[in-house]
């Protein structure tokens, strides 16, 4: 299967306080741990979705196309400068997210429809595949008021672009997600 994968770093990491990607996790900068979980899945490519002023060495980037429009705006980079048919994202602040769970059940499920993680009762938009052909209907939406990634998810789901995929109990704690500087120390 020909695909593309994306970390997007993009946010402003107001509630942490300072810039998650570049957080030490494990004894690295936590966006090369990231860059690694994706090199593992087998991406035919690889870039960082990131703002400007962002910097990450021998890494392609694809600078989010204005400031404050959200993890959408990622989505948008990934989508529009992707190759392959379909794009792997994920957010550089969910480290203990494998690429087992990303290959064997996202990618897995993944044909010509994206498959979004399902964790009660919402979507986790953010270790996703999405078709390229959602590209249209993100842009349309950074244009508009609405750019949550909830409304997008369940507007694919309702036209067929992307899957519902039921996170078990075990999988649960793959979604663990780094907000504040407590949630470093849990």
């Amino acid at each position: 299967m020909s695909f593309s994968a994306a970390l997007i770093v993009g946010g402003r990491s107001s509630r942490m306080g300072t810039d998650k990607a570049f957080l030490d996790w494990k004894g690295r900068p936590l966006w090369r741990h990231q860059m690694e979980t994706l090199r593992a899945t087998g991406a035919d490519e690889i870039f960082v979705c990131a703002r400007k002023g962002q910097l990450f060495p021998d890494e392609t980037v694809l600078v989010d196309p204005a400031p404050g429009l959200g993890p959408l705006a990622g989505l948008a980079r990934a989508l529009e400068g992707s190759k392959g048919p379909l794009v792997l994202v994920l957010a550089v602040d969910l480290p203990v997210m494998t690429e087992g769970f990303l290959r064997g059940r996202l990618l897995a499920a993944a044909d010509d429809t994206g498959a979004v993680p399902w964790v009660d009762g919402f979507y986790e938009p953010m270790a996703a595949v999405y078709p390229k052909r959602l590209s249209e209907e993100v842009q349309r939406r950074l244009l508009g008021v609405d750019r949550s990634l909830q409304s997008l998810c369940g507007w694919a789901e309702a036209a067929g672009i992307v899957q519902r995929i039921a996170v078990t109990d075990a999988e649960r704690a793959l979604f663990r997600n780094l907000n504040s500087p407590e949630d470093l120390a849990g």
